[in-house]
């Protein structure tokens, strides 16, 4: 009995050991049917195809250069993973991969429900009511709108403008996760005996804050000159810069951007098969932003492009640069996340992380805040305005921000808006208000009133009185008043919700800040008041709410009636507040935004985040008070901060 305990005692080591040995094997067959399950999706992912594929996976890097300020070099790359996709392939399903049309591994929109997919609605989204869904048909409409009297080529009249097909070179997201694209490149082909050539290519910018540029190049237009051009490349451009995208630069200064196109223009099922590998395309583009020219030029500086502007030094240099190209399949898709498998995740993070180190680290780069998107809108047709500008008979500007001339929609670099920040809470109220107020007050004023914005999503409002007030012009005929506004964003409504008065309003908003630009000072002055007396000591409880910021800010004199002189006398009440009303709305938006604001100031301080000298938000009504009295302070020029478009804080040491 004991032999037979001992015996029982005994098995289960034995047994024990036995299993241990056979686990060394068993582990090392599993490491090896891992490893050929992942050498053959890597070698079919690589094997050559005869036919042109609609799509490929390309893997590569991004390298940026910074050069100025020259105590603030700095330079890094990383790995990139980006999709190079024929548009329509793409939004027909053709090249979905994963079940056909089904798509699991990589198609069009459903991002939750494939590993890689690429989402409409990050695209050439201008935001305004009957838009198109396909990202072709959007690219087709924004060609069109950048040369309206060039057609792509002969066709027809109905397909002059159509777009036969063109590769997108952007990345994709991963399982459902969307992060920002910092650039999406479109090469375009064009229609009819064309369609194989390779007529413009189109750079989308989106930056951290939403917003979306695009940059239209079109070949043989604009180009820089060929012995200009880097060897290895096959194009090359040079532009005013637009866009406002890193926080550590301002909006002055040139961009050359220099690219190798694809190999062949993108996949058609209608043409024979291509005998012979296909060369896989691997496009380079390199973005390179320089200053502005120097204030006097030297024999060292004197380049000139396209009989345009000098260029100044070289800032930034921008790389994107794709060594392998895998034909779009399954396994190119899973091969490319097992060897980067956090690569897609990681772009909000790097940037991050080099915005913290140009601006806390040894680069010590100030921060220039975001300002408004210019007035570059190509998705509608330039305001007509005359042709001598200048000012109309009440003193305002002719044409403001819309005078978009031809001249600046068809030089190389063209370019609009294609994403918008939304409204803010107090910005759609304050809206609301004026929309109201507009309502009735045309009536009362005889004056027309158009409010013109330059995202397309607001939509051009206009009201148009029942009797007309009108003037006499330069011809000695009867016109009637009209007042236009053109805005680059809902800043116009809290503004006027927030100043004091409509002088107050234009001071801010329009001489100092550039949110917008009105026809006729005079007409905007007469429409946004209530008749209220400006002479009165006895200001209302909301007018007072108004005054705390520009008291803070400057220095109010009074006169000996004791009106307030800076910038104009103050009205005991305001045109958007409701004399029989306690107005419980108003004060509560008002004091929201002037907390928002003080809450912002106090982030900084609290931050330690050192904001570009005279850019300061809680100070702008200091920068009005300047203007008010002769002097001019842009927040997004070059006079103050220097050519080189960024300011450097030396450390305490230095």
């Amino acid at each position: 009995m004991l032999s037979a305990l001992g015996s029982d005692t005994a098995f289960p080591g034995t047994l024990g050991s036995s299993n241990a040995h056979q686990g060394i094997p068993v582990i090392l067959v599993s490491v090896l049917a891992v490893t050929l399950i992942i050498f053959w999706i890597s070698t079919v992912a690589s094997t050559p195809s005869s036919t042109p594929p609609g799509g490929y996976i390309l893997h590569g890097s991004v390298t940026h250069a910074r050069s100025l300020p020259v105590e603030s070099k700095h330079t890094f790359t990383y790995p990139a993973l980006y999709a190079f996709v024929s548009l329509r392939g793409l939004e027909s399903g053709a090249i979905n991969c994963g079940y056909g049309f089904w798509g699991w591994a990589f198609g069009y929109g459903r991002a939750r429900q494939r590993l890689m997919a690429i989402n409409p609605d990050g695209y050439l989204r201008s935001g305004k009511q009957g838009e198109r869904g396909l990202i072709l048909e959007r690219l087709e409409e924004l060609l069109r709108s950048v040369s309206p009297r060039t057609p792509l080529s002969d066709a027809s009249p109905e397909s002059a403008f159509a777009v036969h097909d063109a590769w997108m070179l952007t990345m994709p997201s991963c399982m459902g996760w969307e992060g920002i694209n910092p650039l999406t490149m479109y090469f375009v082909y064009g229609v009819g005996s064309e369609r194989t050539q390779l007529s413009h290519v189109v750079l989308e910018v989106h930056n951290t804050f939403g917003e979306g540029h695009v940059y239209v190049l079109r070949l043989g237009e604009g180009e820089d000159m060929a012995e200009s051009r880097t060897e290895g490349y096959d194009h090359q451009w040079t532009f005013p810069r637009q866009f406002h995208v890193s926080p550590f630069n301002d909006r002055s200064g040139y961009y050359t951007v220099t690219i190798k196109r694809p190999t062949h223009p993108p996949s058609r099922s209608n043409e024979p098969r291509v005998t012979g590998e296909v060369r896989r395309p691997r496009p380079t583009v390199r973005v390179q932003l320089y200053t502005d020219r120097p204030t006097t030029a030297t024999a060292d500086t004197r380049e000139t492009f396209r009989e345009g502007p000098l260029r100044g030094e070289l800032k930034l240099t921008a790389i994107l640069r794709p060594t392998t190209a895998y034909p779009l399949s399954s396994n190119a898709v899973i091969w490319s996340l097992v060897k980067m498998p956090f690569d897609l995740f990681l772009t909000m993070p790097r940037i991050l992380y080099q915005a913290w180190y140009l601006h806390y680290g040894k680069p010590r780069l100030d921060v220039f805040l975001r300002p408004e998107m210019k007035w570059t809108s190509l998705w509608r047709r330039p305001i007509p305005v005359e042709p001598s500008g200048g000012r109309t008979e009440d003193g305002g500007l002719v044409g403001g921000m819309g005078a978009t001339s031809t001249k600046e929609t068809d030089s190389a670099g063209g370019g609009c808006g294609v994403m918008w920040l939304g409204e803010g809470l107090v910005e759609r109220y304050a809206r609301k208000k004026v929309e109201e107020f507009l309502d009735r007050r045309v009536d009362e004023v005889g004056i027309q009133v158009t409010l013109i914005p330059s995202n397309p999503a607001l939509g051009r409002r206009c009201w148009v009185p029942t009797v007309l007030e009108t003037k006499t012009n330069g011809t000695g005929e009867e016109a009637p008043r009209h007042l236009r506004v053109w805005y680059l964003s809902s800043k116009l409504f809290s503004t006027l919700l927030l100043a004091p008065s409509a002088e107050h309003a234009l001071l801010l908003g329009c001489d100092t800040e550039g949110w917008f630009q009105v026809s006729s000072p005079l007409l905007f002055s007469k429409v946004f008041w209530n008749g209220a007396n400006a002479t009165s000591k006895e200001y209302s409880a909301l007018q007072r709410l108004r005054l705390m910021p520009i008291a803070r800010a400057v220095s109010l004199s009074r006169d000996e009636s004791g009106s307030v002189l800076f910038p104009a006398p103050v009205p005991s009440s305001h045109f958007l507040d409701c004399p029989s009303t306690p107005n419980v709305s108003n004060y509560f938006m008002i004091s929201l935004q002037l907390f928002l604001d003080g809450l912002e100031e106090k982030v900084f301080r609290w931050t330690k985040a050192r904001v570009v000298q005279g850019q300061e938000p809680w100070l702008m009504w200091g920068r009005a008070a300047r203007v008010h009295q002769g002097g001019r302070e842009g927040v997004d020029g070059t006079g103050s901060v220097g050519w080189v478009g960024s300011v450097r804080s030396p450390c305490q040491e230095e």
